[in-house]
Order: C-alpha cells, then structure tokens, then sequence
C-alpha cells in the first residue's frame, strides 16, 4: 500500500519592534493597543509606561490654575503668585472659576476685574465708581482747566465790545459757538473745542487723564448749550481727586439739583484674551466684541479717534462664542459652527471675519493650546490641528466615541487633553506630534493644565496641583552649596534654586492590551510562540495575560525585578483563531519587541 507523501511544514518569524501607541478602531494595526493606561511615547519605538509625577502642594477650594513666568492659582479667595500669598480677591466673586490674562507687567483677574502687578505687588481695579457728596459746579474752562473769567465772558446773540470782553459765546445760531477775538485777523473767531470743569470733593479719585467714564445724574438744563448730554460716556482731559475735566459747551458755570455718579467699567466677557498690548473679550450676551484701549486694561469705552482707542463690534453670526485665543497675529473668536478672525493693527482698520469650519466644543474652552505653532482644540466631533486655513481631525485613533468637557496644556511635542466619554468616565490622552501617536495616561478629571517656568501642571479633582514632567521634580540634597545656596537635583546635572516638589508620585500600575493577533492569516497559518524582549528595573513588577478567542484572562506569567536587567520570555500559544496579550506592571518596564513564530499548517485534511 502506497502513502501518501507528506510535505514539512514551514514556519517564519515576525518581529514587531515598534510599537504605535493608542488605537480604539475596530481594525489597528500591528504594535497598536487597544486600551491602555500610564503609557507614554516617550521612548518610542519602545512600549513604556509614563514616569511617576511630582505632588506640587494641596490646596483648598482652587477656582483656578494658571502658567505665567510663575505658577498662579486662586485658593480660598485669595490669589497665589509663585507659590505665594499675594492679596485677597473680591468676596462677591468667591467660589468663581477664574480667568487670568498676562498683558505687560499685569496679571489680570476675572470675573473680578483687577490687576495684579508682578513687579510692585500691587492690586488695582480695573473699574472705578465714585458718587459726590455734594452736588458739584460745572464751570466752563480750557483744556488745562483754567476757568473763563466771568467779567470777560459775553453770552448773547449780538457781537460785544471787544474791548470789554475776550470771550463771545454766540447764541445767534441754532447752534452755540464759543468765539474769542484774534488781534491778527481782526475778528471774533471760533475755539474749537471747549471744555467743562466738573467740581466736588472726591469726584475724580480713581481716575486719571484720558479715562473714559461714564456719568449720570446730571442735569438736563438750559445752560448746557446744543443739547449737549453729560450722561454719557465722557473722556476725562484733565483729572484731580476733586475734579474732572470733559468736552461741554455751558453757560459759565451751573451748580447740579443732586450728587452724580461717575463709573468706568469694563465688560462683562465670556473669554479673555492678549495680542498687541491689548486685552481682548467676547460677549454671547451682547454678540459683541470688545478691545481694551492700547496697554490700558482699565479702559473699554475710551473714542477719542485714535490708533490707541478702545474697539468694539457687533457679530450677527449664530450661537454662543466657546472660546478666544491669540494665535499668528490674529485674534481668534470661536463658536462650535466657526470662528471669527480680527485683522488689522489699528481700530482705524480693524477687520473681523466669519469663517465657517469646526470650531471649539461648547464646554472645552480650556483645550485651545499653541504647541509648535499650531493650534490645537476639541470640536464637536474630534481634536483638531488648526494653522491658519482649515483644521484638520488628528484624533482618529480614538474612535467613534464622543468626548466632552475637554481641559488641555502643552509640553515639549505633546499635547496633553483630559475629557469625558459619553459613560462620563475622564481620561487623559497625550499625542505625540512628532511621532503621530496617542496614548493614554490616567483616569480622572483634570480641571486645568499650566505651563510655568519649565513645566507643565495640572489641577486635579481633589484640588492638588501636580507637575508632569520630571525635569520639575526637585529633590532638596545636603549638604549646601556655599556657591548656589540650597541645592536640587536636575536629572544630570546640579541645579541650584529651584522649587522643590513636596514629594513624588509612587509607581503608578500600568497596562496595554494588544488588539486580536492571528485575524490577518490565512486559515492554515498559526502563530505558535512568542517571544518578548523587555528591560525590568529593580523593584518593578511584570505581567503577560492572554485571551483566547475573546474569552477570559489566562496570566502567563509574572515577574519582580530584583535588579535591572534584561530578558526574553517565551510565550506558548494553543491553536485558536485569535488572541490578545495583556502587558501590565508597576514601575519602569521597557518592552522591546515581540516576535512571532507562524507556523504553517499542514496541507492534509481532517
């Protein structure tokens, strides 16, 4: 009897060497995973968990975190400049979330409208309001305050004696002009511009020269010429503790029934931001937009017709505004539907455009960060790269899944956002971009990130602030250093004077699953072993777990370093259509690479 010929199988090795980072699709590629938790690209191609983090301080009842040259939060009312109490904040903004804005030597704080400076340690506000004690006068004057002479003032509709009088108000008009007589044309001619001299004790503290403010109470009378109306929003030319001075036309002078009101205010904006020297707002209230007068946060109302007037604009374009944000020489208005780009250097042509596109998410404000000259935010349906024409979605990896409430910061190549899925579970994800990839850090919810002098912070939900990099984890050492004073240790190197965190983060539990290996093979294939290369340090702990054909958990094996070293561990794998491995661990593991070993099956039928 003759048998058959049977041929030998052939079997080939795969090596997957460098592993992608996070993919939550249906189909990923290989050295892709499927879930994760505390991984980092940092030492791609090799899979690694995150380095343990530095505890900054825990503070009580933040309402705000913010990266400036120094790190600035609000804790208690009270605002902290590096690391430092500075002043109190207003008590009927107490419990508010907090926005700040560094323009100049200002830290500018709302919704409390005050500014604090860096420099001198002090605090002023930005609004000002002051009501009389007693009515004031109002006196007609020059620009430099000198008041008209009553004796040389001559009001009527005829031309007077001119030597007699210097100064003609003329009546004969329907409107009221102020003339004074010119020896060289021989003529009673025109001023231009006359001014008012508002007197009582007090009206003018707070104020300064060129503030707009606004007044009310003041009398409607006929002694105010051209229906001149001071209720209004007025520019103060000249300003003393107990006198303003403004543009008016009177009747030499007028005492008030009552006590008047002076204010200068400033908007109530949903965003706040920087560029050129000034502070810029928007309102979804109003539909407006507003600049603050050039290097005068103080001023919002101020139209004298100069390239340093305030600035203001109505937008007729739908829905709220969800963000604001300087960006490559424009200021950038977001709603979810587009954005509304400002143009020009001057309010003289100041420009601003509607551009339909995906805008910022409602509720993600806090995810518009500048990394690397581009710009990057959570819309409606994704994380998107913006550098001036349209965004582009980079988060694809993560799925079809809907995420909100994003809170985002920037380090070195990575954009770090923290958001919450449709089930309202927060995780924080990190994308490389330089390397294409993300990853996944921790759970839970990080209310805002900050990067201040070197490192990057975050503002967790127990109100603990925490630095993410580790150059920022500093270590006090002895004995000191006559030369630098107290010492730090700088991974490398000494540093000297640098803050020291309270304490570091202990190894955090790591793990990354694999997406399902062996679907891409032809039914009379199979992966018989693998291989895993991988470094261990001391005191760290490892664990390989596989699941067969989408059923349970079965752990492999499992491993604590007693020192660092490096090893191969060989993987045994039973006949099945496909599987996923489960890498997990605590403390520093680096996974080299994976090899697989395909066997063919053979060609023989059952």
């Amino acid at each position: 009897m003759r048998l058959p010929k049977l041929q030998s199988t052939r079997s080939e090795t795969k090596v997957l060497s460098a592993f992608g980072g996070y993919n939550a699709n249906e189909r990923i590629q290989d050295g892709e995973f499927s879930d994760m938790e505390n991984m980092t690209a940092d030492y791609y191609p090799i899979l690694s968990p995150r380095i343990p983090r530095g505890k900054l301080r825990v503070l009580t009842d933040c309402c705000g975190l913010y990266g400036t040259d120094k790190l600035v939060w609000v804790t208690e009312n009270k605002l902290y400049y590096n690391q430092s109490e500075v002043c109190d904040l207003k008590e009927s903004c107490r419990d508010k979330e907090r926005t700040f804005v560094r323009m100049g030597a200002y830290l500018c704080i709302f919704p409390d409208k005050v500014m604090y400076n860096i420099y001198d340690q002090t605090l002023t506000e930005m609004e000002n309001t002051v009501t009389t004690t007693q009515p004031p006068s109002f006196t007609l004057c020059k620009m430099d305050g000198t008041v008209f002479p009553e004796k040389k003032t001559y009001t009527g509709d005829s031309e007077p004696d001119k030597t007699n009088y210097d100064y003609w108000i003329d009546t004969s008009e329907n409107t009221v002009v102020m003339k004074m007589w010119s020896e060289n044309s021989s003529a009673w001619v025109s001023v231009g511009t006359t001014y008012v001299k508002i007197q009582s004790p007090g009206i003018g503290k707070g104020f300064k020269e060129y503030d707009a403010a606004t007044f009310s109470g003041v009398d409607r009378r006929a002694e105010i010429y051209n229906d001149y109306n001071f209720n209004t929003s007025n520019i103060l030319y000249g300003c003393s503790d107990d006198y303003v001075i403004v543009v008016g036309l009177i009747n030499k002078v007028f005492k008030n029934s009552e006590n008047i009101t002076i204010e200068r205010t400033v908007p109530d904006m949903d965003f706040v931001t920087e560029m050129d020297n000034r502070l810029w707002g928007c309102s979804s209230v109003n539909h407006e937009i507003y600049a603050c007068k050039l290097g005068d946060p103080k001023n919002w109302r101020c139209y004298m017709g100069l390239s340093s007037d305030s600035y203001a604009a109505t937008v007729g374009s739908e829905g709220d505004f969800t963000g604001a944000i300087s960006y490559s020489g424009t200021v950038l208005f977001f709603k979810e539907g587009g954005v509304h780009k400002l143009f020009g250097d001057k309010p003289a042509n100041y420009e601003l455009q509607w551009k339909p596109m995906r805008g910022v998410q409602i509720g993600s404000e806090k995810s518009l960060i500048v990394l690397n000259e581009v710009l990057y935010y959570k819309s409606r349906d994704g994380v998107c790269a913006y550098s001036g024409g349209l965004p582009s979605k980079i988060s694809g990896n993560l799925g079809k899944e809907m995420y909100y409430d994003a809170v985002a910061g920037g380090y070195r190549d990575k954009y770090y956002i923290c958001m919450r899925d449709e089930r309202s579970n927060y995780r924080t994800y990190v994308y490389d971009i330089t390397k294409g990839t993300w990853t996944i850090e921790d759970r839970g919810v990080k209310r805002a990130f900050a990067y201040s002098d070197g490192g990057l912070y975050f503002l967790d939900d127990e109100n603990t602030v925490w630095v993410i990099n580790y150059e920022q984890i500093f270590m006090p050492i002895a004995p000191k250093d006559d030369r630098f004073g107290e010492m730090y240790m700088y991974p490398g190197e000494w540093y000297p004077g640098a803050i020291p965190v309270g304490e570091e983060e202990e190894n955090q539990e790591w793990y990354a699953v694999t997406g399902d290996m062996g679907l891409d093979s032809i039914y009379n294939k199979y992966i018989r072993e693998l291989v895993i290369r991988l470094e261990i340090e001391a005191d760290a702990y490892f664990k390989i777990e596989i699941m067969y054909d989408s059923e349970n958990w079965q752990k492999v094996m499992e491993y604590t370093g007693t020192k660092k070293r490096s090893y191969q561990v060989p993987v045994r794998i039973k006949r099945c259509d496909h599987f996923k491995l489960r890498l997990s661990g605590k403390g520093a593991v680096k996974v080299y690479s994976i090899a697989q070993m395909i066997q063919e099956g053979s060609a023989v039928s059952g």
